[in-house]
């Protein structure tokens, strides 16, 4: 089920939020590297502000540490061992949907609280069918469980903006 704005939790809503934003960063426009470093270093400021957790992801001078399987991975650990992941993101500004959905697989695999992703479908496809795309293979893959939290941001022309929607495995 798609959860509605005012039942989305507080990193959720801060996500969103935040990366609604990034199209007014002229500077990052035109260029998916900067693309890409803008939203790890957005997730990134976000996991040290609201959950006090090491941040590792490839290219953010705000990280722990480079990518750790993931564009983006929120841990904690105890006595040097991972004791909880509670996001990890990808995202893909690849305009073809064959690596949109190799990179949206890896979060089907994904133990964490929150799985974020972000992408820029520029074929023909919306940001509702990219969404309903996804909503399926979550639902078919036989991992899946009840409760699985996922946040998508699919930038649309269109709106010049990201369309974003929380879902929730069989809620």
């Amino acid at each position: 089920m798609f959860v509605p704005e005012e039942y989305m939790d507080t990193v959720e809503r801060t996500i969103i939020d935040n990366i609604r934003l990034l199209h007014n960063r002229h500077e990052i426009r035109g260029d998916d590297r900067k693309w890409t470093i803008a939203i790890k270093e957005l997730l990134a400021d976000t996991g040290h502000s609201l959950g006090n957790y090491k941040v590792y992801a490839t290219g953010c001078s705000n990280a722990e540490g480079g990518e750790w399987l993931y564009d983006v991975v929120w841990l904690r650990y105890e006595k040097g061992r991972a004791i909880d992941s509670y996001l990890v993101a990808e995202s893909e500004w690849d305009s073809t949907e064959r690596e949109i959905n190799r990179d949206f697989q890896k979060l089907l695999i994904a133990k964490a609280d929150l799985r974020v992703m972000v992408c820029n479908p520029m074929n023909k496809r919306t940001a509702d069918e990219t969404i309903n795309d996804f909503v399926h293979q979550i639902r078919t893959y036989r991992k899946s469980s009840y409760g699985d939290r996922y946040l998508f941001a699919i930038w649309t022309k269109e709106e010049d903006n990201f369309n974003t929607k929380v879902y929730v495995n069989g809620g």
